[in-house]
């Protein structure tokens, strides 16, 4: 599962995580309802909170990426999902968002790159209690959250002992939107002297013109 860092008040930051594997945890009863990603083998799963922020994570090879539950209209402020690398989501969707369209169009789902090779129908999905809403219908409708996203596009990952990292040439180098990083990383320094301006392996952050998307960094370009 996600290492979640420490929170302050309500708020939840999800960052830098290297996340692979995760399975349904009721095999034996799949499919279970959408309104569960916890229980539907998500890389990240969110149920509830004040101001969720999930940046700079690669998720491969689970079940599904980042499940958003159910969240009641006065329960969140803010949903934002930036810079996330997700690869090969196996049976659910690369990013699950159930909600309601109130709540929705207070959040952001920017600069992230979902990959699922043959599974296309599978990149993303909104749903609230009464329709399920596709990419295409989603980005139509809720144009004022969406930037930048790379759905769709082979991230052209090199598989190796510390990670799956991005080939010189993917769409993921120097593709990260850097704002809500740095205001994170300042926050957090500042409430416990801790810097988190390295990538999951402790590599700077920015190794290029700007930030990858994804917990990891390549090198730089010769």
């Amino acid at each position: 599962l996600a290492a979640v860092l420490p929170t302050w008040g309500p708020h939840h930051r999800i960052l830098n995580n290297y996340i692979y594997g995760c399975r349904p945890t009721r095999v034996d009863n799949y499919p279970i309802s959408v309104y569960d990603p916890v229980s539907r083998g998500y890389g990240i799963s969110v149920r509830g909170g004040d101001d969720i922020l999930i940046l700079n994570n690669t998720i491969v090879d689970c079940w599904g990426g980042i499940g958003i539950g159910y969240l009641e209209r006065n329960d969140v402020k803010t949903v934002k999902i930036h810079n996330n690398l997700i690869v090969n989501p196996k049976e659910s969707f690369g990013i699950s968002w159930v909600n309601n369209e109130e709540t929705a169009r207070r959040g952001s789902i920017r600069n992230n790159a979902v990959y699922a090779p043959g599974r296309e129908d599978a990149l993303f999905r909104f749903f609230d209690y009464n329709t399920s809403k596709t990419l295409n219908q989603v980005e139509g409708e809720f144009p004022e959250i969406w930037a930048s996203n790379r759905f769709g596009v082979d991230p052209m990952l090199k598989r190796n002992g510390k990670g799956p990292r991005t080939h010189k040439t993917s769409p993921a180098r120097d593709a990260g939107d850097p704002e809500l990083v740095v205001s994170v990383i300042a926050e957090y320094e500042q409430l416990y002297g801790v810097s988190l301006n390295v990538d999951y392996v402790l590599n700077p952050r920015v190794r290029g013109a700007n930030m990858d998307i994804g917990a990891f960094e390549g090198r730089l370009r010769a």
